[in-house]
């Protein structure tokens, strides 16, 4: 076989979104933004006492702010990027809900629960009213039990708490303890709490 070297970076490649996202920093300090020290993924451009912000997610960005100054970020960002704007139907597994006569925004996680509730094939059962269990504890190197779906299945509860399931941060937090080796008890909350998401979807 050959090997070639890459003058640039590719889609898809290891080091791809890596290099995107880096161009793309430049390219917003550039034309005026501030990174945000704390969040690296947050940027802030002021123009005449007023903010807008922008949120950047490999490429995927949300901005936020006056139509004014939104509508000058776009122009500038189009003369590097080949970009559509349009108001957003989701976003890193948000559905977000727009209301222009109210002027409001809704979040929800009602798509990514429903793919998470076919991908881990939960079932219909009785209605459960919280996530995690008071009369059991988990215990590290109790009865553990081996399974290759519990570390992807917190994982996806781990992202939902990053969205808008604050409901279930105590419960992931305590699964998260035995990543490596889940116990039976693990197991069995583990599964209440995919149930009680998949029940109350936001």
């Amino acid at each position: 076989g050959e090997i070639g070297r890459l003058d640039k970076a590719t889609y898809g490649t290891r080091q791809g979104a890596r290099r995107f996202y880096d161009h793309t920093v430049n390219v917003l300090h550039h034309i005026g933004f501030t990174q945000c020290k704390n969040e690296p993924c947050l940027f802030r451009f002021l123009q005449d006492d007023e903010a807008a912000f922008l949120l950047l997610y490999v490429d995927d960005a949300l901005i936020a702010g006056p139509k004014s100054i939104v509508k000058i970020i776009e122009q500038k960002l189009m003369i590097y990027f080949d970009s559509k704007f349009n108001l957003p139907k989701d976003f890193l597994g948000l559905d977000v809900h727009h209301d222009i006569s109210k002027g409001t925004i809704k979040l929800s996680m009602s798509t990514f629960t429903n793919k998470m509730k076919e991908t881990f094939k939960i079932t219909d059962s009785p209605s459960i009213l919280t996530p995690g269990r008071t009369d059991r504890k988990i215990i590290r190197g109790q009865d553990i039990e081996l399974d290759e779906t519990y570390r992807s299945k917190v994982g996806s509860l781990m992202w939902a708490t990053m969205g808008v399931r604050y409901d279930i941060v105590y419960a992931v937090k305590e699964l998260s303890r035995v990543l490596q080796e889940p116990t039976k008890i693990a197991h069995e909350i583990l599964g209440r709490t995919l149930t009680y998401v998949t029940q109350t979807p936001t």
